[in-house]
């Protein structure tokens, strides 16, 4: 009790003496409020402007550090110029690896002019090289576009589990039927070839194989919907069976998809949803420009060539 007693009257004498530090204020001046905001004020300013500082000399770090970067690529680059200065000097050398007898003679056995309008010894032999090249990657294309005839059956799991295999037996089995169809139209009889008959089928297959060739290049790119993808493999997994009938199916829903057919008005009076938009909304939208109805009408007459050339089993599975 004693002890409280003592602690109210030390309290007490401090509250009364005069002395500012230790005087607890109850009001304080607008004045001194002022005096405190303002030293507040001062030490953020102090404290962003510190921060801009640090920001400024970050920045200033980073720019040398790109700069020297770039001046290091610029070396590197004059290095390498530096290094292509002495080529034309080979060339000059490889050049004389042909005579100008040899390289007419090769540029005649390619089918190329031997000579073109002020084309010197050395620009016909670069354009010998370049030719060169050219076949040379097309060769290639060609060895990695050879697969077995075993491999050559699509199986239609490969769709998720190989895609990239599915491409290589799409563009083998095409561009293999293409070469049988070329075939039987040249083996043909002369009288055949020289009727109006004969006249049109030529038309029809050299006009196919034209529209196809999109359809090829977009085998080589391997860049085809997966949805167009997988009804062309369903297309070639039934032919290769000869079940042209399911083949032709597959071909239907590729080109015009699930679509029902126009009806127009249900009940008089009440117009049902407009019939174009179930057609839009179930089909697969491949008829959307000129150059893929061609090369559908191509897939179309080549599954009728081999379905003449190769005859199905049995007749309920043959396409009308």
């Amino acid at each position: 009790m004693d002890f409280l007693q003592a602690e109210i009257t030390a309290k007490r004498k401090q509250m009364t003496s005069g002395d500012p530090e230790t005087q607890v204020k109850k009001y304080q001046k607008r004045g001194d409020l002022d005096k405190i905001r303002a030293c507040k004020y001062l030490e953020e300013q102090d404290r962003l402007r510190l921060e801009k500082e640090e920001k400024a000399r970050i920045k200033m770090e980073e720019a040398k550090d790109r700069e020297a970067r770039q001046a290091e690529l610029k070396a590197t680059m004059q290095k390498r110029n530096n290094r292509k200065e002495n080529l034309p000097e080979e060339k000059s050398e490889s050049a004389s690896k042909y005579s100008p007898e040899e390289v007419t003679s090769h540029l005649r056995s390619r089918g190329e002019p031997i000579r073109l309008f002020g084309e010197t010894e050395e620009d016909r032999f670069k354009r010998l090289r370049l030719i060169e090249l050219r076949d040379l990657r097309q060769s290639k294309k060609d060895q990695e576009a050879v697969i077995s005839p075993d491999e050559l059956q699509v199986d239609l799991f490969d769709l998720k589990l190989d895609p990239l295999k599915v491409y290589r037996q799409l563009l083998a089995y095409y561009k293999t039927v293409i070469h049988e169809w070329e075939d039987y139209i040249e083996d043909r009889p002369e009288e055949q070839k020289q009727s109006n008959k004969g006249k049109i089928a030529y038309k029809y297959m050299k006009e196919s194989i034209e529209h196809l060739r999109p359809l090829i290049r977009l085998f080589e790119g391997k860049i085809l919907q997966p949805e167009v993808l997988e009804r062309i493999a369903e297309i070639v997994f039934h032919s290769q069976r000869r079940d042209y009938l399911r083949a032709n199916d597959q071909y239907l829903k590729l080109s015009i998809g699930h679509a029902a057919n126009p009806i127009g008005i249900a009940i008089a009076g009440i117009k049902e949803k407009s019939p174009r938009e179930k057609i839009q909304s179930k089909s697969t939208k491949t008829l959307n420009n000129e150059e893929t109805r061609k090369w559908l009408q191509g897939i179309k007459r080549l599954l009728t060539f081999v379905q003449t050339k190769y005859p199905p089993n049995n007749k309920s599975q043959a396409m009308g």
